[in-house]
């Protein structure tokens, strides 16, 4: 069986039973804040299990064990230090728990989102469907309406030993590799245009397939403007569509909806810069209809294709993120220092990381095959577009490829102009290191 159809074969079973995001009645006796003396100090209680538990837990040995009460009592610590009110906490089918928030205890998830884009910038190309989420399937998912959605974090990596972070602190400050940084640990395959803008939007084609641990591979839109030193000045709002073995912890290799910032060039942390679920910055909003961090539905080659709207749009001052038109929250315009007004660049990319680039690794971007074999095959970038601040909206024409790149590894094709009136197109993606000369 190869790495690619791993996930699509095994299915969710395989999946539920490397994932622990509950917490039964037993264990809630076992970490009593009453017998934990973190407790004393801190007055929190450990976050509440979910209504209907539909996956079961795994077994820990003692030093597992210690890293799951120690992840419980970390993320108890954060939503009290953030005030947050959980109102209903659900649990889906593959294990990830999400809490739905009080929007009273989330200051600024009330705020009036921007209208959503007409349906004539959501129509997928002809014979796709425009993509669904976990909890457009599965609407007995979902929390009380009007509530803040928010997935609960795993860490399920350092729970299960895989990394040699010694505390989930330490984890979080070794493992983040956020979306197109410079560095000889990523390779990219998309486009880039250099113009003042307000919004940056792109239907995608994802698809699903198994991802070598401690790497990520996703499709990305992104605003930016880098500043004079990027090292310290790079600003960045991202929307991506990933599969990720290194910045949240997960074990397996769903294609998930994922936003990020950079705010202090290549620092990371709270308020900084980061992913959303690993630091603060990001605000969601209430009546969500799904977290980031939900799972979405592949793309088949050759089969059903699916196509996802990411948006980016500049809003009373925050920088509002989209899928499909759903507005899932903002980062406040206060995070930032030089795209407050406006972005300087837009981007529409494939990006691949690697911790160990001297033997590049097998991930592969988008479907697995190169950007010749096309439409139903490779991934795509359909109608990449911007805004600028006068609000005229235009096309990715004359946008530069995006590097550092290794054709050997993963290629793209031009921006084409489609038979279909309205579409214009670009197909990326590729083997990684099993291809000939990707080393």
């Amino acid at each position: 069986m190869s790495r690619r159809t791993l996930d699509i074969e095994v299915g969710a079973s395989l999946i539920a039973t490397a994932l622990l995001l509950g917490c039964s009645a037993a264990e809630d006796e076992r970490l009593d804040r009453s017998e934990n003396p973190r407790a004393v100090g801190t007055q929190v209680a450990l976050l509440p299990p979910p209504t209907i538990s539909r996956v079961d837990l795994l077994k820990y040995d003692s030093e597992q064990q210690r890293r799951y009460e120690e992840k419980e009592w970390y993320l108890a610590e954060q939503y009290h230090a953030q005030g947050w009110r959980i109102v209903e906490t659900t649990q889906t089918y593959i294990g990830d728990i999400v809490d739905w928030l009080d929007p009273a205890s989330v200051p600024g998830s009330q705020i009036e989102p921007p209208p959503k884009p007409s349906p004539e910038e959501l129509q997928p190309t002809p014979g796709a469907l425009l993509g669904l989420t976990e909890f457009d399937l599965y609407p007995e998912l979902r929390g009380l309406q009007g509530t803040v959605p928010v997935l609960r974090p795993s860490f399920m990596r350092y729970v299960l030993e895989e990394t040699g972070a010694s505390s989930i602190q330490d984890f979080i400050q070794q493992n983040q590799a956020q979306g197109m940084p410079a560095g000889r640990n990523r390779l990219y395959a998309g486009l880039g245009k250099t113009t003042s803008n307000t919004a940056a939007y792109s239907l995608v084609t994802p698809f699903a397939g198994t991802i070598e641990s401690g790497t990520m591979t996703l499709l990305e839109v992104a605003v930016v403007n880098s500043g004079p030193n990027p090292s310290t000045t790079h600003e960045q709002v991202g929307i991506a569509i990933s599969r990720d073995k290194i910045n949240f912890g997960y074990v397996d290799s769903d294609l998930r909806i994922q936003v990020e910032f950079m705010a202090r060039g290549d620092s990371t942390g709270n308020d900084k810069g980061g992913w959303h679920g690993v630091v603060t910055g990001f605000i969601a909003i209430a009546g969500s209809p799904y977290p980031v961090g939900s799972i979405v539905i592949p793309s088949t080659i050759g089969g059903l294709q699916y196509q996802y709207q990411l948006g980016i749009q500049l809003s009373g001052g925050n920088w509002w993120i989209s899928l499909n038109g759903n507005w899932l929250g903002y980062y406040p315009g206060r995070l930032f220092d030089l795209i407050n007004a406006s972005a300087a660049q837009a981007f529409w990319y494939g990006e691949v990381y690697d911790p160990t680039p001297t033997n590049w690794t097998w991930t592969d971007m988008g479907s697995g095959v190169f950007a010749s074999y096309g439409g139903g095959n490779a991934s795509s970038f359909i109608n990449p577009s911007y805004t600028i601040p006068s609000g005229s909206t235009f096309w990715a024409d004359g946008a530069v490829d995006v590097g550092p790149s290794a054709t050997a590894c993963y290629t793209k094709s031009p921006l084409y102009s489609s038979s279909w009136p309205g579409y214009r197109f670009f197909f990326l993606g590729g083997p990684g290191g099993e291809a000939p000369g990707c080393d």
